[in-house]
């Protein structure tokens, strides 16, 4: 059994990306960019993710695909999140929420509320924390999503506790 490993997984998408840039394939392009950014994510390699993360903004914008524009700008926030940039995140995962609006895509908007959730918790905004996750797990509602709707819960517990506590100052 093959174990997953980030780096491993960087080199595959680099064969990727070039692969794609070869055949001119601009959405596997913004695709694997997303890829990389997310794999340079999880090993804290915050400018090479922010680069790919960047890279497939443009790409997803010259091809005006909103919804890959919209997966790049959470992911810039998630970025940003991780390097406690919590201006930048909040920002970026509202941008990326209002374009998922757009779209309809109640399972995305979910996640983007999650991840504004997540912004304004990191802010002490507890209340609007709160406020994306319950609307999150509304979304979720009747889909087949069990793990998001646990991560969710487990968001808002910590959230109502340091919610209540503040407002007892």
């Amino acid at each position: 059994m093959e174990v997953f490993d980030h780096a491993s997984a960087l080199h595959h998408a680099a064969e990727a990306l070039r692969l794609s840039r070869e055949l001119g394939d601009a959405e596997g392009e913004a695709f694997t960019e997303r890829m990389i950014a997310l794999n340079n994510l999880y090993l804290s390699q915050y400018a090479e993710a922010m680069d790919a993360a960047r890279e497939a903004l443009r790409l997803n914008e010259e091809l005006e695909d909103t919804a890959g524009v919209a997966t790049a700008y959470d992911l810039i926030g998630t970025i940003h999140l991780d390097r406690r940039e919590l201006g930048p995140a909040l920002e970026n995962s509202i941008h990326a929420l209002q374009l998922r609006e757009r779209l309809g895509d109640r399972k995305l908007i979910s996640y983007s509320k999650i991840n504004v959730g997540n912004a304004h918790a990191e802010l002490g905004q507890y209340q609007h924390a709160l406020r994306n996750y319950f609307d999150a797990l509304r979304l979720f509602h009747g889909s087949e999503d069990k793990n998001a709707m646990a991560s969710t819960y487990n968001s808002i517990a910590p959230c109502t506790v340091k919610s209540t506590t503040t407002n007892r100052r």
